[in-house]
């Protein structure tokens, strides 16, 4: 009993770590309100972290510009409260 108690235990910790990051892999959801039809999409492959095989990512135009200007937007507030935080 207390064998299986410690193997059950050890097995737990093992995935626990796994199943936290099981939601990063999951493919982008676009919503579809911001397609209007006809129009292009802009197709790029990538590889996440830990992948072998790349994976294409399919945006129109507008979309590729508002994930660039929110990644710029996050990445200079990261900087500014890590200049804050560190002064």
């Amino acid at each position: 009993m207390r064998l299986r108690s410690v193997t059950l235990a050890a097995v737990l910790a093992t995935l626990t770590p796994a199943a936290a990051f099981a939601d990063e892999a999951s493919p982008i959801v676009r919503p579809v309100s911001t397609m209007r039809p006809g129009e292009p999409l802009l197709c790029d492959f990538f590889y996440h972290q830990g992948d072998v095989i790349r994976r294409q990512d399919c945006r129109t135009r507008a979309q590729w510009n508002r994930l660039r200007l929110e990644t710029q937007r996050e990445i200079s507030e990261f900087q500014i409260r890590s200049l804050i935080e560190h002064n």
